[in-house]
């Protein structure tokens, strides 16, 4: 049978069930007497504390350390004051609109959606577009427009349609809202400046000026700020005002789009024959199919009809005040409308325009009035932006040569005066929560300068360029968020429309390029310290196994069943202890071998191989140090039954069960993992037989410390039987471990077809219940698990990247002590790692201090650390001798080739006289144990400055080396009386750092000198070299 046990608990034996029903009571505490296998001192699960971040009132189990320390103890972790605030949920800071008072899809989705579609150009550019770019390539840009419109229409319905998702993010809610508000206050100058147009156009017919004597661009400005003045006043009057002059607009704009496809079919007059518009004709098809360019290219025309693409977020700017929020309904609806419009509105100009005509009536009875591009006519498709107003139906009516197209001038100053209106109340909403009562009237002020602004440019293809880069922004921004919600796939991300492909929206704007190893290393450094200050979440928590394995080889099974529980979700560290019979070299090829042993079965996981006298102390190493940070170290250990229980030894026995007491004193959780191994040939006729088999897989053991010689390329075991079922007794309230490792494992290819079955105690159905009703639920938060995602893949990646001495990062291991009495040795380590590499502060402790306390006092130290801008990370581990906390940390702190410590640094010890023999020992034992695992060496020793530096005194100093700090790793004193001190970060300007380059030492002696020498406190300084 296969068996998956996750233990969160001690007490592992006896585990029979006699009874799961028990009598009815009010009261929900357990009763010993009815259930056999269960504590009193253990509570039920209940859901409720799943749906609360917080709960200070449900029963809380004991501790390791309330059952085996001293409770006076926790009066002294007590004495250590740290804030801890519960989460306030963000709530809405919108005004709620009663349900009555709000409007259908068609009025507030559909009708802006279309009438920003369309755009200015759809009036006064199309017909360039066609004549430019022909009847293909027209289309073509016409469907990619389309295709990214619908992209992106589909990631913004998935996301508005996802619910409350609790802080989605400043990392790109910030960026975006900016992008959109510029894009929408430009958009607005945009569609007044085509309005603009129109008026001047409508008055140079008339033989009228606005500013008389002023040039037409002056004129077009004037008018866009009176036009801008009416824009600016109509939100101030009424959101329903608006939506009414939306409609009103919206029947004129159809009335003009129907007045240009009859004109097309009519009979053409001379007047129009002259300026290009000659019927329905084979000739004008066929020669317009192709593309013929005069001064333009295939991009400057496609920006230009881009600009009248931008729009199509307008309904999710007003979702707010929907009866039904049917954002996808309305703008796909518009979308395909809009486009319709436009494919058949070019299938009219290339099938009845001429590119080039002359223009001139005169040429009418001579049948002269046609032209070629390199005769400079005057008129035709390709020259005059007006070509559609020539087409409409009424130019029929009359021979003139100024007229004023009465539908299609309508038709324009429509449509512009609804873009702009609709831009100008999107914009502010914007900004709507920092608003009185969430009111943007400020918004709207503000959005009114950066118009106007704009609105003086008042040139409508530069305004076209800007909006259509400013709106390709925006488009990204949302592909990409969708994207990575979907590819992070937390808890959070439940859209109801689910019509969408989060390829499609990356492969509409992501950059495939390549990121060279010198980036992809400080980019994880980056993540890795800004999860550092991230505080971890039950509801985002991610599953980091230290898998206890042995030999590899020995223990095929185990390691696939720990990677199908971290794959894509969490980092695996696979440890194995040996002897200290071997020499360091023998370690590192047994480590390059496993490494590769671990890629070509695609096993994701850092290989650690250490060497300690018993499996209990290599084990102890492994659970204090392994990983670095809050969120990059294992918070499970993994391990194999042990089954030989005959065959072991006390000793042995000691140190297996001494695991799980480790385990449990840093408040880790544990994996004890069993079966019986399953043949690589396994008989499918059989399978039927084991269709109820539990999940319980590989017999392993971690005590196989035997001779790594022999290592082979063996294929790991993946056959594994369709099992129709996985039970899990739930029994004990463990924090949901129990749950989560099983609905993981579910969700992998070979276990997708099992089936969860989980056994509960009968008194937890009441909380079931209140969980499915519950609907007000913190699912915790996106970009903390896009930003873990995308480490431990940055840290995979550089795991397998080689070491060259040209893009050395110098990543420090500094044995510290206590880091407030080695101020300056901190900072002189954060100087040389800063923006470069890695630092790890190693403080070492005696044993004989409670975990929380350990906890309590890290806090207090990264908060420190963070305080005085010391970019680290603080590792206080327990251990009986100095030596021994050094040599743990030297073996197992950080991960991978690259994210591990390349240098070792420490103070000199100047106390000579007043140390024990075992003391000097300790101390040089630190060194052997860093030449052993050929690592680097700093010893760091300086007169300490005097935080009052007299300047006075600075010119004596010109010529001093470069020996700051005076410092101990002995100093292992007691923690308490920590308070916030400012760090020592007065220096001397030193006029030489002299360097004694004695011994070719790889250039270590160098380097760390030149990397000071780039900082800027020693940025003036000389290096001399001896």
């Amino acid at each position: 049978m296969l068996k998956l046990i996750a233990i969160m608990s001690l007490r592992l034996s006896n585990l029979t069930i006699k009874g799961l029903i028990r009598d009815d009571s009010t009261d929900s505490s357990i009763d010993s007497g009815h259930y056999d296998c269960i504590s009193a001192m253990d509570d039920t699960p209940r859901l409720e504390h799943y749906l609360k971040t917080f709960d200070f009132n449900h029963v809380e189990r004991p501790s390791v350390q309330q059952l085996h320390q001293n409770p006076n103890i926790y009066s002294i972790i007590d004495s250590i004051n740290i804030e801890i605030s519960p989460k306030v949920e963000k709530t809405e800071s919108f005004v709620e609109v009663d349900e009555k008072d709000k409007y259908g899809y068609f009025t507030m989705v559909y009708i802006p959606q279309f009438m920003n579609l369309l755009g200015t150009a759809f009036f006064i550019q199309s017909s360039i577009m066609a004549a430019q770019s022909g009847l293909i390539l027209s289309l073509i840009m016409i469907i990619v427009g389309s295709a990214i419109l619908c992209g992106t229409v589909l990631s913004i319905s998935t996301l508005v349609t996802n619910g409350h998702v609790g802080l989605g993010g400043p990392e790109i809610g910030t960026v975006f809202g900016i992008v959109y508000f510029l894009t929408n206050a430009i958009m607005v100058a945009l569609s007044i400046s085509g309005n603009s147009i129109v008026i001047d156009n409508i008055l140079q017919n008339l033989d009228m000026q606005i500013v008389p004597n002023a040039s037409s661009l002056n004129n077009q400005r004037v008018i866009g700020v009176l036009t801008l003045i009416i824009v600016a006043t109509i939100p101030f009057i009424s959101l329903d005002f608006e939506a009414k002059t939306q409609w009103f607009l919206f029947v004129i704009v159809m009335i003009s789009m129907l007045d240009f496809i009859v004109g097309a079919f009519l009979p053409s007059t001379p007047y129009q024959m002259v300026n290009g518009v000659v019927g329905w004709n084979d000739t004008c098809f066929k020669t317009n199919l192709l593309p013929q360019w005069s001064g333009q290219t295939f991009f400057s025309v496609f920006s230009v009809y881009l600009s009248g693409l931008c729009g199509d977020f307008t309904g999710v700017t007003l979702a707010s005040s929907l009866r039904n929020l049917a954002i996808p309904k309305g703008s796909l609806l518009g979308i395909l409308t809009t486009q319709s419009v436009y494919v058949i509105q070019m299938i009219w100009f290339t099938s009845g325009t001429n590119r080039y005509a002359t223009g001139n009536i005169a040429d009418y009875q001579y049948n002269n009035y046609t032209c070629t591009l390199q005769q400079n006519c005057s008129s035709g498709s390709s020259n005059n932006p007006y070509t559609m107003q020539v087409m409409s139906s009424l130019t029929q009516i009359g021979d003139r040569t100024h007229y004023i197209e009465p539908l299609y001038s309508a038709g324009l100053l429509s449509q512009s005066l609804s873009s702009a209106m609709i831009a100008f109340i999107s914009a502010p909403r914007i900004l709507q929560p920092y608003g009185k009562h969430a009111d943007p009237r400020r918004g709207y002020i503000l959005t009114f300068f950066v118009s106007l602004i704009f609105v003086a440019i008042s040139k409508f293809n530069i305004l076209a360029t800007i909006t259509s880069i400013c709106y390709l922004c925006s488009w990204a921004l949302v592909n990409i968020a969708c994207f990575h919600c979907d590819y992070v796939k937390g808890s959070n991300w439940r859209p109801l429309f689910r019509y969408y492909n989060k390829w499609f929206s990356l492969a509409i704007d992501v950059n495939w390029g390549q990121t060279p190893e010198s980036q992809l290393y400080k980019t994880t450094v980056a993540f890795a310290h800004k999860l550092n200050t991230t505080s971890e979440h039950a509801k985002t928590f991610k599953p980091s196994i230290l898998l206890l394995s042995g030999l590899p080889i020995n223990n095929e099974d185990l390691i696939s069943m720990a990677d199908q529980i971290t794959r894509h979700r969490g980092l695996l560290f696979v440890g194995d202890i040996v002897s200290n019979d071997i020499a360091y070299e023998y370690k590192l090829k047994t480590a390059n071998v496993w490494n590769k042993w671990f890629r070509d079965n695609d096993i994701k996981c850092f290989y650690k191989l250490i060497t300690a006298k018993t499996i209990g102390d290599g084990s102890n190493m492994l659970i204090q140090c392994c990983g670095f940070g809050n969120n990059l170290s294992p918070n499970i250990v993994m391990l194999g039954f042990r089954d030989s229980w005959k065959q072991s030894t006390s000793d042995e026995i000691t140190d297996y069960f001494n695991i799980f007491h480790d385990v449990f004193e840093t408040q880790k959780s544990l994996i004890i993992y069993r079966n019986h191994k399953i043949s690589k040939h396994y008989n499918k006729k059989e399978k039927s037989k084991q269709n109820r088999r539990q999940l319980r897989p590989m017999l392993s053991s971690i005590m196989d410390v035997t001779n790594h010689e022999g290592i082979q390329d063996v294929k790991l075991v993946r056959e594994v039987s369709k099992l129709s079922f996985i039970d899990i007794y739930w029994l004990y309230d463990d924090g949901g471990l129990t749950l989560l490792i099983p609905y993981i494992l579910s969700e992998r290819k070979k276990w997708r077809k099992c089936k969860l079955r989980i056994f509960v105690i009968i008194d937890i159905v009441r909380s079931i219940l209140f969980c499915y009703l519950a609907i007000d639920v913190n699912w915790g938060q996106t970009p903390e698990s896009q930003l873990y995602k995308t480490t431990v893949a940055f840290a995979h990646k550089l795991n397998t990247t080689s070491e060259h001495a040209k893009t050395f990062k110098p990543s420090i291991l500094l044995l510290s002590g206590l880091p407030i009495n080695n101020e300056d040795l901190i900072s002189m380590a954060d100087q040389i790692t800063r923006h470069r590499g890695l630092l790890f502060v190693g403080d070492i402790v005696s044993n004989d201090i409670a975990y929380e306390y350990k906890l309590k006092t890290a806090n207090v130290w990264n908060k420190w650390f963070r305080d005085n801008d010391i970019k680290c990370f603080y590792k206080l581990i327990t251990a009986k001798t100095i030596g021994d906390g050094s040599n743990m940390l030297i073996q197992c702190c950080g991960f991978g080739n690259n994210l591990s410590p390349n240098i070792v640094m420490l103070g000199f010890r100047d106390s000579w006289k007043q140390l024990t023999s075992n003391e000097i020992t300790d101390y040089f034992n630190i060194f052997h144990d860093v030449f052993e695992t050929q690592k680097s060496l700093i010893i760091y020793r300086n007169h300490k400055i005097s935080k009052h530096y007299n300047k006075k005194e600075k010119s004596k100093q010109s010529r001093r080396q470069l020996r700051p700090m005076l410092s101990s790793i002995m100093d292992v004193t007691n923690h308490e009386g920590i308070q916030d001190v400012k760090l020592v970060r007065e220096v001397s300007k030193l006029s030489f750092i002299d360097i004694y380059w004695l011994y070719d030492d790889g250039g270590l002696t160098l380097l760390i000198p030149y990397i000071l020498s780039e900082r800027k406190k020693w940025r003036k300084c000389k290096l001399r070299i001896f």
